[in-house]
């Protein structure tokens, strides 16, 4: 059964999955793409890589679109809406190298050591658990695997956090307003940044059990990616 954030997350999600990819670009001015596509440079070529909470698919489309990528992708998300736009985004040489999976990262129905790499954008946040999340992803992933998670973050530059913040937090919002009635999500995904931790505590909870954990900024911090190893047996 869905806790209360779960519910809502996936409701406001299927709410506004038409626009939601168009508007990560207009709010992040064409930087999300660039992010995601170093996001996806150290996740292995081969196997099956997951797509967590993946959105309209573009982690997974930036996977696909590797010269040396020959596995399969896993997009994976708790929003049915969601996945229909992923599935209509889908470029024509990505069929079948590539299958769809409702599914909640926090309880993930696949079996034990089954994923060579995973990939998660703009999710953490939107999470119940953390610590339950990263259990998830350890206990399928394989021997030697990759995780690579994009987030928005804090910049720790006192100057450019107040810029980013008046920015994210002020004026966002009101830009989402011109392309889309559904303001309630566009004043909800900014709020949740500010209850979410700073990258150092997300990387700590993220790597409790992980071989190797670390972080890197992006942008003088104004999102991150993390990167998890799992230990060779």
């Amino acid at each position: 059964m869905q806790n209360g954030k779960a519910k809502f997350v996936k409701e406001m999600f299927d709410d506004i999955h038409g626009q939601y990819d168009f508007l990560n670009t207009i709010l992040s001015s064409g930087q999300d793409r660039r992010w995601r596509k170093l996001a996806v440079k150290e996740i292995p070529s081969h196997g099956i890589i997951i797509d967590l909470c993946a959105g309209g698919g573009e982690m997974a489309q930036a996977i696909l679109a590797r010269d040396s990528f020959s596995g399969t992708v896993a997009i994976t998300d708790i929003s049915k809406g969601m996945l229909s736009l992923t599935a209509k985004n889908l470029k024509p040489e990505s069929q079948g190298r590539c299958f769809l999976v409702v599914c909640d990262a926090e309880n993930l129905p696949f079996k034990n050591n089954v994923f060579s790499g995973a990939v998660s954008a703009f999710c953490l946040r939107n999470l119940t658990d953390l610590t339950k999340f990263t259990n998830e992803v350890y206990r399928c992933l394989n021997s030697g695997g990759v995780v690579r998670h994009l987030e928005i973050a804090h910049p720790p530059n006192s100057l450019l956090s107040m810029l980013f913040e008046f920015y994210f937090y002020h004026l966002s919002p009101l830009i989402a307003r011109l392309f889309t009635s559904k303001t309630y999500a566009y004043k909800y995904l900014p709020n949740s940044l500010k209850i979410f931790p700073p990258q150092e505590k997300v990387k700590d909870t993220l790597g409790k059990g992980w071989s190797s954990v670390s972080y890197k900024n992006i942008m003088g911090g104004i999102s991150a990616i993390y990167t998890l190893r799992k230990g060779e047996k």
